[in-house]
């Protein structure tokens, strides 16, 4: 039920923030929105599927500026375009002309069943409506109708309005919603053109030129474009410090966040940890918690977190430093939330791997609890958190607790595909292991050593499944090899 209302919530933060930025085209404000995500993708890369990155990146456009904008409002006569989302024919002009709000005359337009009435508005008023359109689709779960709606609106005014910052802004709604779709390319193009727009306006010092870079930059880093986006940042952060515009804690957090990028050692994470912890905290505290900014610059650090974990040979110092520095991250936000507790499990996981079995256990434990107040016991996440403790607990001691865990998750993922049937596979390699655990301690060499080659089949299998490389197999090898040694056997 929780997990439903966040959905839902989240859902009508994004709409409100749709609305927000381009509600008046001469007053832009904050986006405050969420996006919602299934937990499952989240964890994809621990999994036994393999190594796997996040599917989308996803990010935002979310504030352009707080003050009126200089633009020019009056063209002498309005110009009629026909515009699908609407009923009537629009007459539209660049601003407040005389007859702008009033209906047309002589029409028949006020009776029903007559023909449409003809609609006199500002650009400023017909953008604002075809928002509104955008936003209500949104709030409906309908982003790809939202940016279709927007698209549309693009092609209807660009011809009579030609570079006009005002369509600027339909350019940037349709890069964000495009962006927390998935499609970075369709968001790349849409956010330069918004860019180029606006800087042939206003020119380099405009406040809203350095809110438009700041959207391009982030765009560019989401491509992996890191130079290019390195330089828009910088732009854009010294424009908005100039206007003390609270913006530019978000570039100065993206200037930190190329940086990141290329990173090579835990140390150099560290160094960089102090003013990413301090710019996303007034991120946080600005904008909110839950707001778009926020959501949107976690979801890049988090691509910048699995990527040293999706590599052959992961570095487990640099690991277990980039994870825990997300982890700090979601604690500013939300210190009991789903999120949080989904890193503490991918952490835990690691350790696992890494064979330091009490830190594992102690954050595996963490996780369950936190999920536990959203999923019931039968539910996805709650049986991956009893999986992992059971596979902890089987490379431990407690061979009855393992084997009781280890049977749910087998059960349930047994004769699965996808990364279910690598957990299957695991969970198999984990009974194993608790039969091991679970013989006498005068059982003789040759009981020990059957029961070792067992294991052994068992991460063999596992490793089919999962690859070889896969750091739940290596874990796994690791495991066998400290039990081979208490046990005296060589297999």
């Amino acid at each position: 039920r929780k997990a439903k209302q966040k959905t839902t919530n989240s859902k009508m933060a994004m709409a409100r923030g749709i609305r927000g930025i381009a509600a008046s085209t001469f007053n832009c404000s904050a986006l405050c929105t969420q996006q919602a995500s299934s937990a499952l993708p989240q964890l994809a890369w621990y999994s036994a599927a393999g190594s796997t990155q996040p599917n989308s990146i996803q990010d935002q456009n979310p504030h352009s500026c707080s003050a009126p904008l200089p633009i020019p409002i009056m063209r002498s006569t309005p110009h009629t375009l026909a515009c699908p989302s609407y009923p009537a024919s629009l007459h539209i002009s660049r601003g407040f002309a005389a007859e702008a709000g009033s209906s047309g005359s002589g029409n028949g337009g006020d009776q029903e069943g007559g023909p449409p009435k003809e609609v006199h508005m500002s650009l400023q008023e017909a953008l604002t409506k075809l928002v509104d359109t955008a936003v209500l689709m949104v709030e409906q779960g309908d982003a790809p109708g939202a940016v279709s709606v927007l698209r549309e609106g693009i092609t209807t005014f660009q011809p009579k309005f030609p570079d006009s910052p005002e369509l600027s802004e339909l350019y940037s709604q349709v890069a964000l919603l495009s962006l927390m779709q998935g499609d970075v390319e369709t968001a790349s193009h849409h956010a330069k053109v918004a860019h180029d727009i606006t800087f042939k306006a206003f020119g380099p010092g405009s406040l809203l030129v350095g809110h438009r870079s700041l959207r391009l930059g982030v765009v560019y880093f989401a491509q992996g474009r890191i130079n290019e986006a390195a330089s828009l940042l910088h732009t854009a952060r010294e424009t908005l410090q100039a206007r003390n515009d609270p913006a530019q804690f978000e570039a100065t957090l993206y200037m930190d966040f190329t940086l990141l990028a290329g990173t090579k050692h835990a140390g150099q994470v560290a160094q960089l940890e102090e003013t990413i912890l301090s710019s996303f905290k007034q991120m946080a505290s600005i904008f909110g918690p839950e707001s778009l900014v926020t959501s949107l610059a976690l979801a890049q650090h988090d691509r910048l977190v699995h990527a040293p974990l999706a590599v052959p040979e992961p570095d487990p110092l640099l690991c277990e430093t980039l994870l825990r520095q997300h982890a700090k991250l979601l604690e500013e936000v939300a210190p009991e939330g789903e999120d949080l507790a989904i890193v503490r499990y991918k952490l835990g996981t690691f350790y696992y791997v890494q064979d330091m079995l009490h830190d594992a256990e102690s954050l595996v434990r963490r996780a369950g609890e936190a999920l536990r107040q959203s999923y019931p016991d039968d539910s996805d996440l709650m049986v991956m958190c009893k999986h992992r403790l059971g596979m902890i607990c089987a490379a431990g001691a407690d061979h009855r607790a393992a084997t009781k865990l280890l049977q749910i998750s087998r059960d349930k993922y047994q004769g699965g595909g996808g990364s279910g049937a690598g957990l299957a596979k695991e969970a198999d390699v984990g009974l194993a292991f608790a039969k091991f655990r679970a013989l006498p301690a005068h059982a003789d060499t040759e009981a020990r050593t059957a029961a070792l080659k067992e294991v052994r089949q068992a991460i063999d299998r596992l490793a089919t499944a999962i690859g070889p490389t896969h750091m739940l197999s290596k874990g796994a090898l690791r495991h066998l090899a400290r039990m081979m040694v208490s046990a005296n056997v060589t297999l």
